[in-house]
């Protein structure tokens, strides 16, 4: 059988148990089989793993190989939906670290699948790991999760953005965390507008819409009719962030962000103008007020605001 062992960017963190199963089909990307991480197939890739067993129960491992075996000794070359399959995973376990880059793929052929390798129990005390990273360790069952999503996962985009600022954190990039790439504002816009968006929809729907909104069925050519409410859609065509927390929620559903928690209402809106700053190259070393400092302590306050 022909195993293709692939080289990741960086580590991914595992919680294995030793009844997990050794390989899990991957329906999403034509049967592959993904392979235990304990069940590891020979490879010429200079990266060792970091096995810390906790108990006998369970191992942590740190790898940044993962290995698939081809579906019926199939001489197909590895999906590109391996990258996707990646990302859904870090979506499920909420691992922001997870990597997703692939470096390189190398294929054997085998005679068996490799057997799992379950290591004794601990020989030392303690862990120096944090409550998050042992929460959000990829297990078989995560694997399994991930591939039932496919290809397409219907997740929410700003849980990915939120992912991305919490890496940010991670890395000690303080300034990411709350700019472009790790948007901890994005996050907190995307959420905002995908939940506007689906209230709106649900009202157009409505065979009884609210008495308080203004829904009208027009003429739009063809014999054709569109259901619409063209004041949402004043308030919805500007790009105002405030607008997204109070004004338009307070049109469709009578409630708000400001109306109701000012305090986190005041705080994403420093988060929105520290982002801003950052997005327009605008520097603020000394300490201002309505920004975040941008450091550990005003990347985390703004991963608070958002989360």
């Amino acid at each position: 059988m022909k195993i293709s062992t692939l080289l990741l960017a960086n580590d991914i963190r595992w919680n294995i148990a030793p009844n997990d199963p050794q390989e899990v089909v991957l329906s999403c990307l034509g049967g592959f089989r993904f392979l235990n991480p304990l069940a590891r197939a020979e490879s010429n890739f200079v990266a060792e793993d970091q096995l810390m067993p906790f108990s006998a129960n369970c191992c942590h491992v740190l790898s940044r190989r993962i290995c698939l075996i081809h579906p019926n000794d199939s001489s197909r070359d590895v999906p590109a939906g391996v990258v996707t399959f990646l990302r859904t995973l870090r979506l499920v376990t909420k691992q922001a670290a997870l990597c997703t880059d692939v470096l390189g793929v190398e294929n054997r052929t085998v005679e068996l699948i490799p057997s799992i390798k379950f290591p004794g129990a601990p020989n030392w005390e303690g862990s120096l790991l944090g409550r998050y990273r042992l929460e959000t360790a990829a297990t078989m069952a995560s694997v399994q999760e991930a591939d039932a999503h496919g290809l397409a996962p219907n997740i929410p985009v700003f849980h990915e953005i939120l992912l991305d600022a919490l890496r940010a954190c991670e890395q000690d990039h303080h300034r990411e965390a709350n700019s472009l790439r790790g948007d901890s504002r994005g996050s907190v816009e995307a959420l905002a507008r995908t939940m506007l968006q689906s209230t709106y929809d649900g009202i157009l729907a409505s065979n009884s819409p609210p008495q308080h909104v203004n829904v009208l069925t027009m003429a739009i050519g063809g014999g054709r009719v569109e259901r619409k409410d063209p004041i949402d859609k004043l308030l919805s065509e500007t790009d105002n962030f405030s607008r997204l927390l109070h004004e338009i929620p307070l049109y469709l559903t009578r409630r708000s962000l400001l109306q109701e928690n000012q305090t986190l209402y005041q705080n994403a809106m420093i988060l929105y103008r520290t982002r801003n700053r950052l997005s327009h190259g605008q520097a603020f070393d000394a300490p201002e007020q309505n920004v975040l400092s941008l450091d550990r302590e005003g990347a985390f306050a703004g991963l608070r605001t958002a989360l």
